[in-house]
């Protein structure tokens, strides 16, 4: 989840549909002044999504398969090299290629996953580039607009980048097992570390340096501390119990109000647009932005759980669903019926990251 400097924005919008040169005109007979409500549209996806970049490109995966979805195309991904084993019960064709997945997406366009090993995109119909780390298995988290990639390696955290290869990220003294979540383009980088004694999760940040610093939890309601988003002064967004709060370069604490409670924080848009879901219930899914908390339409009767994973700076938010049958085999986005938050424009409709998060 990569992001880019929060903007207070004060916008006049002009009154035209998204996406369309023609004026929003009122119906016969209606005073011409008329205010059209910008309501939310969720559509289904058919796959598993796990982020969306500021184009609105969606990637995720299919049948142990990384894809790409944009302006309703959706496209799989070239599969990485091929695999060579001795294996008769496979035929004549000693050539295979293991299940690959697509989880992070930059500005770029760039696309970061993992067959076990990390695995780089940075063109829809080339191979991608395959890197191994010492035999670890490699599971990508993010990836920034200058292709530096984290995420875990074996039973810690890493990050990559084509200067520098393969980097271990350390933990907190005292701490373990840590997990690279995020990244921005200054490369900071944010996720969380395990407790020796079984306790809550630690926050983490990295500098671009590797220099590790780390907050405690707020509460002990839940055990996760984790990230949602990191901007690009480093700041990062987490929920700790059932506080919401953002943790500055600086080390001040400021809580976020109007979050619901039982809750968990999953992204953070580079205007700040915040999303999350409830725990209790049918963890229904909310966002919160300038203040107005909005729950989600789901589906009638509402899904075991629908879990943002993504969300950009025109505010479309991605999701995976897990139906009533605890299959994890789909996933939702939401989209303004008129306005982005990005100065009331809709996303670009040419190709060119992520979502944040992840």
């Amino acid at each position: 989840m990569h992001a880019t400097s929060r903007l207070m924005l004060l916008v006049v919008l002009s009154p035209l549909a998204c996406g369309s040169p023609e004026p929003l005109t009122s119906p016969a007979g209606t005073p011409s002044a008329i205010t059209f409500p910008n309501t939310w549209v969720r559509s289904d996806l058919p796959f598993v999504p796990a982020g969306i970049n500021d184009s609105g490109a969606i990637i995720g995966s299919i049948n142990n398969t990384g894809v790409r979805s944009l302006n309703g195309t959706l496209t799989t991904l070239p599969a990485p090299p091929g695999r060579i084993i001795l294996a008769a019960a496979l035929g004549p064709s000693p050539v295979f290629h293991p299940p690959y997945s697509a989880t992070a997406i930059a500005n770029t366009g760039h696309i970061a996953g993992s067959d076990g090993n990390l695995l780089l995109w940075t063109s829809l119909t080339q191979t991608p580039q395959e890197l191994g780390f010492g035999g670890l298995t490699i599971v990508a988290n993010a990836i920034n607009d200058g292709d530096m990639v984290v995420g875990t390696a074996g039973g810690g955290a890493f990050r990559w980048t084509r200067a520098n290869g393969f980097q271990h990220l350390a933990a907190p003294v005292g701490w373990g097992a840590p997990v690279a979540m995020v990244v921005n383009d200054n490369g900071y980088v944010a996720g969380y570390a395990e407790s020796v004694t079984d306790g809550p999760e630690v926050l983490v940040r990295w500098d671009p340096s590797g220099n590790v610093s780390f907050h405690l939890p707020l509460n002990n309601t839940l055990p996760e501390n984790r990230p949602a988003g990191i901007d690009a002064a480093g700041d990062v967004l987490s929920t700790s119990g059932n506080t919401t709060y953002i943790w500055s370069v600086s080390g001040a604490t400021t809580i976020v109000p109007g979050v619901p409670t039982l809750t968990r924080t999953e992204a953070w848009s580079s205007l700040g647009r915040i999303v999350g879901h409830t725990i209790a219930g049918n963890n229904h899914p909310w966002t919160l932005y300038q203040g107005t908390l909005t729950f989600l339409p789901q589906p009638t009767p509402p899904d075991e759980a629908d879990i943002p994973v993504g969300v950009n700076t025109c505010g479309t938010i991605v999701a995976t669903r897990v139906d009533n049958d605890a299959q994890l085999d789909s996933g939702y986005v939401w989209r303004h019926s008129l306005f982005c938050d990005q100065l009331g424009q809709k996303e670009p409709v040419a190709a060119q990251r992520s979502g944040a998060h992840r």
